[in-house]
């Protein structure tokens, strides 16, 4: 992470695998000597990234998927989520129709400046009006 200057301005998911492969290599090779145990992250790295063995794992993996030949009735927790995603989208459409005639700001700075300007011209006109 040193070497990116800090993970401020990054998202946290690679640093989050970082530290579960981190784990996982630790609580599998528990190895006293730094030096073995860095042969032994080096190897594992080379063979998790290794581009056959990758594709033999997804070979595997999608052959012992069950395969089912009916399909399955919804649950109540995917009609719920139907349900909930249409009320979303009804949501958005509505807000889309009430607000396409207002006109709106780009950005807080925007809105800072329209606010600025007219306390201007309410300073001015209290200026004219003295």
């Amino acid at each position: 992470m040193d070497m990116y200057g800090g993970i401020g301005e990054f998202f946290e998911d690679w640093v989050e695998r970082m530290h579960q492969d981190q784990k996982k290599f630790d609580s599998r090779g528990k190895i006293r000597d730094k030096q073995k145990s860095a042969d032994y992250q080096c190897r594992q790295g080379l063979i998790n990234n290794n581009e056959q063995v990758n594709e033999i794992q997804n070979e595997v993996t999608a052959r012992a998927r069950r395969n089912f030949k009916k399909p399955r009735p919804e649950t109540s927790e995917q009609k719920q989520s139907i349900e909930r995603y249409a009320r979303r989208e009804q949501a958005v459409r509505d807000a889309i129709e009430l607000f396409d005639n207002c006109p709106t700001l780009k950005s807080v700075f925007d809105r800072s400046m329209l606010e600025r300007q007219l306390q201007l011209e309410e300073e001015r006109r209290s200026e004219l009006e003295e």
